[in-house]
């Protein structure tokens, strides 16, 4: 609810908290217009392929500059999804970006 009601909210670190798929889609419906945020991190909390649809939508309108999804089993085609929103966006510059042990 806390992200959902925060307008201009710049980062979220919620690495190692047990999200799991049904968290990630919340977490990915709160951020859905978050424009301004720049720094995600959702290390190691077993979100799957499943928790990163949700997630995507957040990805595609924000300024992200700094990711980390390592530690999730969001597997290759996970990795595909995030890579290729983060493709179209021409403008964006990403500093860090970490989808290791996926």
């Amino acid at each position: 609810k806390v992200l959902a009601d925060t307008k201009y909210i710049t980062e979220v670190h919620l690495a190692n908290n047990g999200i799991f798929p049904d968290g990630a889609k919340e977490i990915g419906i709160a951020l859905a217009n978050k424009k301004y945020l720049e720094v995600l991190n959702l290390r190691r909390n077993d979100i799957g392929k499943e928790g990163i649809s949700e997630l995507e939508k957040c990805l595609t309108v924000s300024r992200i500059k700094e990711l980390d999804l390592s530690g999730n089993r969001i597997g290759d085609e996970g990795c595909r999804v995030v890579v290729k929103s983060l493709i179209d966006k021409p403008k964006l510059v990403i500093s860090a970006l970490n989808l290791s042990d996926n």
